[in-house]
């Protein structure tokens, strides 16, 4: 088992969709069967993360 400390951006961003961490979704069990629930929020657009250059 690691502990890992994001170091070099801040906010720390982790996951290719600009969140702190890929594990940002938790399973909402309803009537329906069941969603995704996106439990952090977006700290920088992934399209100016990985903008791309000519």
């Amino acid at each position: 088992l690691l502990t890992v400390t994001q170091t070099g951006h801040d906010p720390s961003i982790a996951c290719h969709t600009g969140r702190h961490s890929c594990f940002y979704q938790r399973w909402q069990t309803g009537p329906d069967g069941g969603h995704w629930l996106s439990t952090e929020p977006v700290l920088q657009d992934p399209a100016l993360i990985y903008k791309k250059t000519p």
